[in-house]
Parts: structure tokens; C-alpha cells; sequence
């Protein structure tokens, strides 16, 4: 079960190239980051992931076979506006939309819907309509319809963008729980901090054309070239080597947190 894009270049009807040859393979049971500085056509990947638009040259594929509509039952997205997905005339209405798509009885579309909105903490926004929502109360009610969903491949671009500290870290936990059931996880972002604490593969964009793809252990550390495809560097590999200058940078925090518990005065003269 691979999400795979194969050559795939796209422009807009003006003619304008938002992705130029661009090859990846997304593999299930890790998070994958795709980074960049605005306008180096992460939206876009993320959209012809989902088979919402379509390669202008080259294939998206699912487990082997072009993505299409069928494609749509087994991949769950989040836009970067939420307020753009929502349709139903209420909130429940719209979290129960993809189980009930997907031929689930009314008594398990029920249990799927009240499971995901106690999830993120929403279910007084049950019977409200989906036009007084907030942004960020918006994104929890799509990310609440993808937990009810449950599918195969999750799409997320910019999803911190909506979120409060709260609606965060229930994220994170989707993310990890998805991670753990060998499910696809595709994160479109800038937040490099996120990335470092939780992806296991990053590929990074600038101008339309992939620069870098690896582990994340490998390519969020190396700070002077994120700076030079415009993306800023992680915090932890940041001060860790500023602090630790003789050793490698530290992705996690943890690592640096236990590190610097760890400080000999004779081995880091310069901090004493």
C-alpha cells in the first residue's frame, strides 16, 4: 500500500507550473512532512495526492492504480481553509457524512460520530450550523468527520494553522494513532518545529520542484541548507548546536533536554 507520484508536473489554466518532475513514494505506518516556503506548491501536491486535481504529466497511484474517484472512500483530507469542506446543515450531519458514504448501519454511524466529536471536544457544536463556526472550530469538525472516516490515507495541509493548544494535541494524537495502524500520514506545513518532533520523512519543496526528500533525523538537522531553500530550521537542532558545537545536532527535545541534564562543565567549557 504505497501513495506514489511518478514524473508528476501540474500547471494552472493561466499556464503558470506549480509542480515541475516531481517523484515520491509514501509509505504506510510513518509521517511524512512536505516543507516549503509559500508558493512551492505544497497545497498542490497535497491536492493531487487526494485525486482532487490532476497530474498536467506523469501519475498519482494508490497500491499500484491511478488515483480517481474511487480513490475518494479510502483518503480523508484537510484544506488549509476548513470552512471551504464543510456541507451538511449541521455539524453532526457533516461529521456522519463519510460513514454513512462508506454503507455503515445508522447505530454505527451514531456510535462513529459521538466517539469523534468527544474526541475533540465538540459535541455542544453538535446541532449548530456549520456557518457559525469559527475557523478553528471548523477544523475540528472536519478533522472529527476523518476520525470517524477512519481511512487509509490522510492528507493535512497547514492544519495548525486553525488550531488552538487543545485542538493541537488532539491532532497529534490522530496523527500517532494513525501512525501506529500503518495508515498513511501526509502533513503539508511550514512549522519545522512540528516536523522535527514527530515526522519520520520529510521532503522539502521550493519553486515547484522537490530539492531534498529522507528521514527527517537526516535533513532537519542540517540547518544552513533549510535556510537556503527558505525554510526556517528547527529550535532543537538550532540551540543544540549552538550549545553542543562538537557534536551532531539534535533533532528531539528530549534528546537535548536529557543532554543538557547531562552537561560536564570540562566537556562544554564555554557554558560554564
Amino acid at each position: 500500500m504505497i501513495l506514489s507520484l511518478r514524473n508528476v508536473s501540474y500547471s494552472y489554466p493561466d499556464g503558470t507550473p506549480a509542480l515541475r518532475d516531481v517523484n515520491l513514494e509514501v509509505r504506510p505506518g510513518e509521517i511524512t512532512f512536505v516543507l516549503g516556503p509559500n508558493g512551492s506548491g505544497k497545497t498542490t501536491l497535497l491536492l493531487l495526492m487526494a485525486g482532487l486535481l490532476s497530474p498536467t504529466e506523469g501519475e498519482v497511484s494508490f497500491d499500484g492504480k491511478p488515483v480517481g474517484n474511487w480513490f475518494r472512500k479510502r483518503c480523508g483530507i484537510l484544506f488549509q481553509d476548513p470552512r471551504d469542506q464543510l456541507l451538511a446543515p449541521t455539524v453532526w450531519e457533516d461529521v456522519a457524512l463519510a460513514p454513512r458514504q462508506l454503507g455503515m448501519d445508522e447505530g454505527e454511524v451514531k456510535s462513529k460520530v459521538e466517539e469523534a466529536l468527544r474526541f475533540f471536544g465538540i459535541e455542544d457544536l453538535a446541532l449548530r450550523s456549520p456557518l457559525r463556526l469559527s475557523r478553528g472550530q471548523a477544523a475540528k469538525v472536519i478533522l472529527a468527520g476523518l476520525l470517524a472516516h477512519d481511512p487509509e490515507v490522510l492528507l493535512l495541509d497547514e492544519p495548525w494553522s486553525s488550531l488552538d493548544a487543545e485542538g493541537t494535541e488532539r491532532l497529534l494524537e490522530l496523527v500517532r494513532r494513525f501512525r501506529e495502524r500503518d495508515r498513511i500520514v501526509v502533513i503539508s506545513s511550514q512549522n519545522s518545529d512540528m516536523a522535527a518532533e514527530i515526522s519520520d520523512t520529510v521532503h522539502i519543496l521550493k519553486n515547484g520542484e522537490l530539492v531534498m526528500s529522507g528521514p527527517a533525523a537526516d535533513l532537519l538537522v542540517k540547518i544552513e541548507k533549510l535556510r537556503e531553500v527558505g525554510i526556517r530550521p528547527p529550535l532543537v537542532p538550532s540551540v543544540s548546536k549552538a550549545v553542543f558545537p562538537s557534536y551532531p545536532p539534535m533533532l528531539r527535545l528530549e534528546d537535548l533536554l536529557t543532554k543538557l541534564g547531562r552537561l560536564d562543565p570540562e566537556e562544554n567549557p564555554s557554558q560554564t
